[in-house]
């Protein structure tokens, strides 16, 4: 498949993996046509921090093919039938916008999951160094962590004084 056939050359892609509720790595990875990444490795992340550098020609190509083969740009921007998952959030910049997708990984197609968490893992293939300065990214998904405690409304006594089990 060659770019030549889609008229959206995609130009930019920026990616994040949420919280979960378990041990689900939070990160966050921005590629573009220049060959650019930046990282940033959260909570429970194998590589924390943040990162830049470069990946191959080779590796953005199989991004964009991989993107183009789930035709990206009729997916929808919202998927969230479960709630106890991975939350997933993604911008994809090409020639005609800016496509945004916020998730839960299991209410992902398949193949759509499986291109996702390949992208989110592209990282091992870059040649990233460590860097001192605060990286901003669009996307939101990674600050948001889940809060597993329950909140529930002060206890009241359930029986009064003279009341039979009290």
């Amino acid at each position: 498949m060659k770019e030549a056939k889609h008229a959206n050359t995609i130009s930019r892609i920026e990616i994040a993996a949420g919280y979960c509720y378990g041990e689900c790595p939070v990160s966050v990875l921005v590629v573009d046509s220049s060959l650019n990444m930046s990282y940033y490795g959260g909570k429970y992340s194998s590589k924390k921090g943040y990162y830049s550098g470069n990946i191959s020609m080779s590796t953005w190509d199989t991004l964009k093919v991989q993107l183009q083969q789930i035709f990206y740009n009729k997916l929808d921007t919202v998927y969230n039938n479960t709630v106890d998952d991975q939350s997933i959030e993604i911008f994809i910049d090409d020639s005609t916008g800016v496509k945004h997708i916020k998730a839960q990984s299991e209410s992902l197609p398949p193949k759509v999951k499986t291109v996702f968490y390949n992208m989110l893992s592209s990282y091992k293939q870059a040649k990233l160094k460590p860097v001192n300065n605060f990286i901003r990214f669009r996307t939101t998904i990674q600050n948001l962590p889940i809060s597993v405690k329950p909140k529930f409304p002060p206890a009241t006594p359930r029986y009064r004084k003279g009341h039979p089990c009290g």
